[in-house]
């Protein structure tokens, strides 16, 4: 936030057909906190400087740790509003996801086994009365979920061609290269920036990593020595697949 305001506060609203919010958030001060009203309450986020972030559903808190909570979308079911919020989302490659339900009566819990799986992908979908889920790969196998007023279904199951997605392979190429072609003089892919390695951990989940992560190191080396890249065509065809 600019520093030069006249003004003790800066208040924004959004309102649409299914979401109003509102932040206020005083100058100089601590804490920044955005209101939202849904159907069955309100929502507030609190961010501060005491890295104790939190989501106040009508009064019950959920804590986020370590240092930012964020607002991604909420989606309408019939009897129940789905939020789903982030964590982290300055800090790394990609945001944390947690996912919240809040009935029209009031009552607000945390979904926690879609929490679970939410390592880095969720697109979320509604069909209908239902929201369906994207949870991208956990331990070789592809996660969905069905989000409905007659509970929560996760699936997950074996995928007979997988490949790294689009959005991950397209990183890949742009900023992991990138610093392949800034590496030292020996070239060593295991020398790429801590940042850059720590954000490739979620691709170890997709079986298409054991083939991809030999290439992608080949791949940086190369880009390294040359100093100029493939094209992405190339890079999507050999490393991400299938």
């Amino acid at each position: 936030m600019p520093a030069m305001i006249p003004a003790r506060t800066l208040t924004t609203v959004i309102c649409g057909v299914w979401l109003c919010a509102s932040s206020t958030q005083p100058v100089g001060a601590a804490e920044q906190t955005k209101t939202i009203q849904l159907r069955g309450g309100e929502l507030r986020l609190v961010n501060n400087d005491e890295l104790k972030p939190k989501a106040v559903i009508n009064g019950k808190e959920f804590l986020f740790v370590p240092d930012y909570i964020g607002f991604k979308e909420t989606l309408e079911l019939s009897d129940r509003d789905i939020i789903i919020l982030t964590t982290d989302a300055e800090k790394y490659r990609e945001p944390k996801y947690r996912v919240f339900s809040l009935t029209t009566a009031g009552l607000a819990r945390e979904l926690d086994d879609l929490t679970f799986w939410s390592n880095g992908t969720v697109v979320a979908t509604k069909k209908g009365d239902a929201i369906h889920f994207d949870l991208g790969y956990y331990r070789g196998l592809k996660v969905n979920a069905v989000v409905s007023p007659q509970g929560v279904e996760v699936t997950r199951r074996p995928v007979a061609h997988p490949a790294i997605e689009q959005k991950d392979c397209t990183w890949m190429y742009q900023k992991a290269l990138d610093d392949c072609m800034n590496l030292a003089r020996s070239c060593e892919p295991s020398s790429i920036p801590f940042r850059t390695s720590f954000a490739m951990h979620p691709f170890e989940h997709n079986p298409r990593w054991k083939i991809a992560e030999s290439r992608f190191e080949a791949t940086c080396q190369a880009v390294c020595k040359a100093k100029k890249r493939p094209s992405y065509r190339a890079f999507a065809k050999d490393v991400c697949g299938p």
